[in-house]
């Protein structure tokens, strides 16, 4: 039986648990049998209620962004894990079943993976949910690669430094990737975004060539069990079809306990 350590790095402007980070954790609940919170924001009376929700609740400063709190968290946690799921507190979801997610990616022949991919920078997967696996997570590739992740000045510099060669450097390594939805399977991305995935060296601004932005809806229909939160609340924000997004959910998803 496969045991799973999950670490969910969050952050909000006004600190303390978001709604939709508690139904976040819920749903990782479903599928880890460790369960952290790293949080980059003081939790203040919402503290107990991350405490229910988890094994271990951790508080840091707000500093290096989703690798550093993950770093942080992941050195106080025990080897022993078949797997390791990373996540963050940028997602509405799950959408669809995890389980039923988990249990497809099983049987697939990889060493980690994730949901999506992204070309920007080079092709990559996805930082914001990712599963690692033990030959891996006892490497020295995993060591070295956590040993060097420092305190990013900005989000960009951490999608740089981290996000994008992570892929490249395990793979490089002789380890396997895998993504839940190859790229092929999102139609209604911008023709930039599909050109960069063929390897011409087209420029592609990020906001069009990462997919979870570019094509949330089509993500979601194929399977994607997430929303991006900056698509409603953020830097992305845009006009959705939230009704179309709910009706391609396939779980029970509490709308009404995040407001919409």
């Amino acid at each position: 039986m496969t045991t799973r350590l999950g670490i969910l790095a969050s952050w909000s402007a006004q600190g303390g648990l978001p709604a939709h980070v508690a139904v976040h954790l819920a749903g990782l609940r479903a599928v880890c049998d460790r369960l952290v919170l790293v949080s980059n924001a003081p939790l203040g009376r919402d503290l107990t209620q991350a405490r229910s929700l988890c094994d271990q609740v951790l508080e840091r400063a707000n500093s290096g962004f989703d690798f550093a709190a993950w770093r942080d968290a992941l050195a106080t946690q025990d080897a022993g894990f078949d797997e390791i799921l990373l996540t963050n507190s940028g997602l509405i979801g799950p959408l669809h079943p995890l389980p039923d997610i988990l249990e497809t990616m099983r049987d697939r022949q990889c060493d980690f993976w994730g949901m999506t991919q992204n070309p920007e920078i080079s092709l990559h997967l996805q930082s914001y949910f990712q599963v690692f696996r033990a030959p891996l997570i006892r490497s020295d590739t995993w060591r070295q690669f956590w040993a060097n992740v420092g305190d990013a000045g900005d989000k960009r510099s951490a999608i740089r430094a981290y996000e994008a060669p992570m892929t490249r450097l395990f793979t490089g390594a002789g380890f396997r990737a895998d993504s839940l939805i190859p790229a092929r399977r999102v139609p209604g991305a911008p023709l930039l975004f599909w050109k960069s995935l063929l390897g011409l060296p087209v420029p592609v601004p990020a906001s069009r060539a990462n997919p979870t932005i570019a094509a949330p809806l089509a993500l979601i229909r194929a399977g994607m069990p997430y929303l991006k939160t900056s698509l409603l609340w953020g830097e992305a924000q845009r006009a959705l079809p939230l009704d179309q997004i709910k009706s391609a959910s396939t779980a029970d998803f509490p709308w009404d306990r995040i407001g919409l």
